[in-house]
């Protein structure tokens, strides 16, 4: 009883301190907040996803725990009996008990989880989720207000469909789909919903030139992604770049006369550990609509990758990148 005594004061004081850092805002919100939040937030997770995450970890705490014992105690019990293959033994035995649980779990993570080599040097090829585990049916396309209202999705079915652009007149858009229904770039019409097949393949990453009259895209050409302009109206695809190494992560010109884009042509300097990551880019590049005039923008030992085009007041514009 004294115990509880005790404790009970020293609780109190901690909620009273917590009311007080909230109400004087010594802490965003966002970061710290009041303790009623909190119970709320607790109470509605556990209902849900944090609640079933939770006895999931319990579950296998008890798993681990009950196979633990099935292994340690009898192996103990022989290690025990017989010095000699004590001994020989001593070394592992050490390691793992002078090492502090935390410490294993990255450890095991890398030995039996996704590896290593998946995970970092082999540019995430490795599968992480095998397609029977993703519980998501497909990526749809929505459209949205400037002011947050009239969401609604334009798209429907089990394909994974993405990086819609709109072209100029804003009655279309083209997107990348992949899926049961086939693979490649599509237009929509945003008043009949009529879809149009644009090409066939994995192609990636379309983008409407501010003309109207090409859209641009990335396509695997032996081994390295090149980029490619088609007619909105079909044809055959034009190459514009012809380079060892990756050519994506396009933007166009406010005018349509000018492309810049990421490339690893130029190879790389201090990021030597990052050159098989899943978008390996290292400079800037610009040139023209029909991909001639190429120059070099950047040179430098950062990962130059995603640029955008900003247009200035004046006759020219400048490139931002990341």
């Amino acid at each position: 009883d004294r115990v509880l005594a005790n404790k009970a004061p020293t609780e109190v004081g901690l909620i009273a301190l917590w009311y007080l850092a909230v109400w004087v805002q010594v802490v965003d919100p966002v970061l710290l907040p009041s303790p009623q939040d909190t119970a709320r937030a607790l109470w509605k997770g556990m209902g849900g996803r944090l609640g079933y995450d939770f006895w999931k970890t319990v579950e296998r705490t008890a798993y681990a725990t009950a196979i633990a014992a099935a292994v340690a105690i009898p192996l103990g019990v022989f290690l025990g009996a017989n010095e000699r293959l004590y001994r020989a033994c001593e070394f592992v035995i050490d390691f793992f008990r002078s090492t502090p649980a935390s410490a294993m779990f990255p450890l095991f993570l890398v030995i039996f989880g996704v590896g290593g080599f998946n995970a970092f040097f082999n540019g995430f090829k490795g599968l992480f989720l095998k397609p029977g585990d993703r519980e998501e049916g497909g990526a749809q396309i929505a459209t949205i207000a400037p002011d947050g209202t009239g969401f609604r999705e334009v798209t429907s079915g089990p394909a994974n469909k993405s990086f819609p652009s709109m072209a100029p007149d804003g009655k279309r858009f083209v997107y990348r789909t992949f899926g049961p229904d086939g693979e490649g770039l599509r237009i929509m019409n945003l008043e009949t919903r009529a879809v149009t097949a644009l090409t066939n393949g994995y192609d990636n990453f379309p983008l409407w030139s501010p003309r109207g009259d090409l859209i641009m895209f990335s396509r695997q050409a032996n081994g390295d992604y090149e980029i490619y302009t088609i007619k909105p109206e079909g044809g055959e695809p034009k190459r514009l770049t012809f380079s060892r190494g990756n050519d994506a992560h396009m933007a166009w010109s406010p005018d349509g006369e000018r492309i810049v884009f990421a490339s690893t042509r130029m190879g790389f300097k201090d990021e030597m550990t990052y050159t098989d990551a899943p978008q390996p880019y290292g400079e800037l590049f610009v040139m023209r609509y029909d991909g001639a005039n190429l120059e070099q923008l950047t040179d430098n030992q950062w990962e130059d990758g995603t640029p955008a085009w900003v247009p200035a007041r004046k006759l020219t514009s400048r490139v931002v990148l990341q």
